[in-house]
């Protein structure tokens, strides 16, 4: 059952682990993860990563634990690299939100029962040997001597998978398509910035802060989710799959309370949802008004036909 929620943060800013030991917080906790030992593991887990990004450190705590409980959720942890609380910039201040990552969506795929084989990686210098005449899909010629693959450079990424019935699909991207993917739809990333941070000639604060984002500091990782993203559109989906698409990249409030995760309410706002049922005609304007003072907010649609948006932690502010 959805529940509509407000995370708002509190007037000054506690730390993640003070806003945890809060009691409305303990509410959340404990009405979203029954298991004790679970909940316990979960705020370990969860501590442990917040500690660790200065920048995340930096945004609201609500939006912490609500990215953090979507991917409690799906039975994923942050630990292990299968999804990231990525802090993210807005007109009121950092926010965070669940992002998947390659363990984590390879994992919720293979839970649909449909999919033998999934798998995504770099493709070194001489790897890629273009397209079938025929089918039009990639070949390679992978180097058997990993010393020497190791030695050469990355020059693309391959996704791959096999269905139980024998379907099989790849997709590969040069790393200069992504480079070109990143600076499109990422406002985080900068191909000038990003070329100064490879060559360790970032020094401004400032920029250091924005090499935080996952493009900079783990570009063939997030290259490789975003090759597995597009393959998997092709891939039967599990309904954990199809959950995660709707947790992706939600940091306003408003929407991780439509979400299917049962949340406790952290903190009122002044603003009420508004009902599911249409307000009366003969009610007085003045009050159907009133009633509807905020729509419920829905994730905006794709703006484009193939290539849908991956990887934005740090937008521009409106």
């Amino acid at each position: 059952m959805a529940v509509n929620n407000s995370l708002a943060p509190t007037s000054g800013k506690k730390t993640f682990s003070q806003a945890l030991a809060s009691e409305s917080f303990q509410r959340t906790l404990t009405s979203s993860i029954q298991d004790k030992k679970t909940r316990e593991k979960f705020v370990a887990d969860i501590c442990a990563y917040v500690a660790s990004n200065k920048m995340l450190q930096e945004c609201d705590n609500g939006s912490i634990l609500a990215a953090a409980l979507s991917g409690c959720a799906l039975g994923l942890s942050p630990v292990t690299g299968e999804y990231w609380v990525v802090p993210y910039k807005t007109k009121d201040g950092y926010k965070a939100q669940f992002q998947l990552g390659v363990q984590g969506r390879i994992q919720l795929a293979l839970r649909s029962g449909q999919i033998a084989v999934l798998n995504t990686r770099e493709i070194h210098e001489g790897e890629y040997k273009g397209l079938d005449p025929n089918s039009g899909e990639p070949i390679f010629s992978f180097i058997a001597d990993d010393v020497e693959r190791e030695s050469k450079p990355i020059v693309g990424y391959r996704a791959y998978f096999k269905t139980v019935r024998g379907f099989e699909k790849q997709i590969y991207f040069s790393k200069e398509k992504v480079l070109k993917w990143a600076a499109r739809y990422s406002k985080a990333f900068d191909r000038d910035l990003y070329d100064r941070f490879v060559a360790g000639k970032v020094t401004d604060w400032k920029e250091q802060q924005r090499c935080s984002s996952p493009w900079y500091e783990r570009f063939d990782t997030m290259a490789c989710n975003t090759v597995l993203k597009q393959l998997l559109k092709w891939c039967p989906m599990s309904v954990e799959m199809q959950d995660s698409e709707r947790y992706e990249n939600v940091v306003d409030d408003k929407v991780v309370g439509s979400l299917d995760i049962q949340f406790e309410p952290i903190e009122a706002t002044a603003e009420e949802v508004v009902p599911e049922e249409p307000v009366a005609e003969e009610e007085p304007k003045a009050t159907a008004k009133a009633t509807k003072k905020v729509k419920k907010a829905e994730p905006q649609e794709e703006i484009i036909d193939d290539d849908d948006f991956f990887g934005n932690p740090f937008p521009e502010e409106v």
